[in-house]
């Protein structure tokens, strides 16, 4: 595995740790007299894989998905959307929001902590002197266009960051807002921009439709 990397030398480093990673799957798949049983190869193949994806992922665009107008989150993809986006102005709302492809900063503790975000229903996070953590951080804003196309309105959200034991696979957010109260009735968009900043230039946008009643 290390002689097939020597040719991508000129790569990048995370697109040589995908490289590797996939070498590495391939050598577990196709070597079976190190690991007789076939489904620890594949399990072995599989971990490889993901570990190369991961890597990858860092360098493309961030991906912001499903997101909803919410009534209530209870986690990652378990909430309650509103029967209908037709609102009065300065509704109160959960701007519900999962996050992929995001980057991660690797640190390990030096103290023990332990910390809640106040702006979601996630638990709190617990680290352990000399334990490898994986952090996160992401800003926020969103902007409403009318019918028009023209912003109507624009606001930043709180910073989201976390830590976490592993690489996170189940990363989502819930912002709490409120409509702005000088909306008059129509059809509006909210786009919102997500900004990585552990990742260099990473960047991922959602749109949803919405009337004011």
């Amino acid at each position: 595995p290390e002689k097939a990397v020597n040719a991508f030398q000129d790569m990048n480093e995370e697109e040589l740790e995908f490289w590797r990673q996939t070498t590495m799957a391939l050598d577990a798949l196709l070597t079976p007299s190190d690991l007789p049983r076939r489904s620890h190869r594949v399990e072995l193949a599989t971990d490889h894989l993901r570990s190369g994806v991961k890597a990858l992922a860092t360098l493309g665009p961030l991906r912001v998905r499903n997101l909803a107008f919410c009534t209530k989150v209870s986690g990652f993809g378990d909430f309650r959307e509103f029967e209908s986006y037709n609102f009065p102005a300065g509704q109160q709302v959960l701007l519900y929001v999962e996050i992929e492809d995001f980057a991660v900063e690797q640190v390990e503790s030096v103290t023990t902590t332990r910390s809640k975000s106040v702006f979601s229903s996630r638990q709190a996070t617990h680290e352990v002197a000399g334990e490898i953590t994986y952090k996160t951080e992401l800003h926020a804003r969103y902007e409403i266009l009318d019918e028009d196309q023209k912003r109507v309105a624009t606001k930043d959200l709180p910073v989201d960051r976390e830590t976490c034991r592993n690489h996170r696979q189940d990363y989502y957010i819930p912002y709490l807002i409120y409509l702005p109260n000088n909306l008059e009735a129509g059809h509006y968009k909210l786009e919102l921009v997500v900004e990585d900043k552990k990742g260099i230039g990473k960047v991922g946008f959602a749109a949803i439709d919405f009337e004011i009643r």
